[in-house]
């Protein structure tokens, strides 16, 4: 029988935060968790394999609606079927994502932000624009690929399940042609494969130095992106301003004063390479084999089209 132990158990902040935002009680977790299990297990046109901790990852996100984690379990399968390409084979050490974390384009930040929260951050202009397109080093797909890599690596801790995670972005020295490579079909799709159909809170999108590419980029992603995620981008114009929200001893050193004589992490490759060896070790890539298997997909011809949720567990609020 699998053995579960909650990670935050001793942790009474995050254990109030999880009661009062995402509904969370400690005696009723297992059972959640045994309700969503049965019905994954009778859903016969789901090619799905979850142990306990990815189930509650589905709970946590849906606020312990029953269900909001079917649908959300659901939509997540179906982008093995649809996106193929951000979601299947999530391999760390395959060639085009070897060399995206060798240049350093995003890492997690150790640490958390002022809100507890788990900070992703992506340095734009680490990849060249002219290595990236059809027939070069690598495609705007194997970008999106390790969007989903960094935020399942940050995910995959419970605390973060329950304060949610930010993502920082450093736009020093992006060009137009590099804001705009991505394109709207491709965030269009981005949206749906994420939105209703991936685990977590995300709860800030921090826009550093970007300047007057601002005004560009909300009316770029403004059509596709929902009211409430609109609402939690952040501009900061300095490093000031950053310092308010993210430590300075878990910034790259090139982030901080001339006159800061704290703890540091180092520059940002080389904190870069060290996360790079963590999530290309052995235990990695077994968790993201675990998470992003090959073999998950939606049989349509086994698919119930009658079979509706039951056992709605509380109410559903917005998060």
């Amino acid at each position: 029988m699998e053995q579960y132990t909650c990670s935050f158990e001793n942790d009474p902040f995050t254990l109030e935060k999880a009661k009062k935002e995402v509904y969370e009680i400690p005696s009723d977790r297992l059972a959640a968790v045994d309700c969503l299990r049965q019905w994954l297990n009778s859903q016969e046109h789901l090619v799905f394999k979850a142990d306990t901790r990815m189930l509650l990852a589905f709970l946590r996100h849906a606020k312990f609606s029953q269900k909001k984690a079917r649908e959300t379990l659901e939509g997540y399968v179906k982008n093995f079927d649809e996106y193929p390409c951000w979601f299947r084979d999530l391999d760390p050490c395959s060639k085009k994502t070897d060399w995206i974390l060798s240049k350093g384009y995003g890492i997690p930040l150790p640490g958390y932000d002022v809100d507890g929260r788990k900070v992703i951050f992506y340095k734009i202009s680490s990849i060249p624009y002219n290595e990236i397109g059809k027939g070069k080093t690598i495609d705007v797909d194997d970008l999106m690929k390790v969007w989903v890599i960094l935020g399942a690596y940050a995910n995959s801790e419970e605390r973060t399940q329950i304060h949610g995670f930010s993502l920082f972005f450093d736009y020093t020295n992006v060009t137009m042609k590099q804001l705009g490579m991505i394109g709207r079909d491709k965030i269009k799709e981005w949206n749906t494969a994420t939105e209703d159909r991936l685990t977590g809170r995300l709860k800030a999108f921090q826009m550093y130095n970007i300047g007057a590419l601002f005004e560009v980029m909300f009316n770029f992603i403004k059509p596709f992106m929902k009211k409430k995620f609109l609402n939690r981008i952040y501009v900061y114009e300095t490093l000031e301003e950053v310092y308010k929200n993210i430590d300075k001893k878990n910034l790259p050193s090139e982030y901080l004063p001339d006159d800061y004589d704290g703890p540091t992490q180092g520059t940002f490759s080389e904190m870069a390479a060290k996360f790079k060896k963590e999530i290309q070790s052995e235990e990695w890539r077994k968790y993201y084999d675990s998470r992003f298997n090959s073999s998950f997909h939606v049989d349509n011809k086994k698919k119930n089209n009658g079979d509706a949720p039951t056992a709605l567990f509380r109410k559903l609020n917005v998060d």
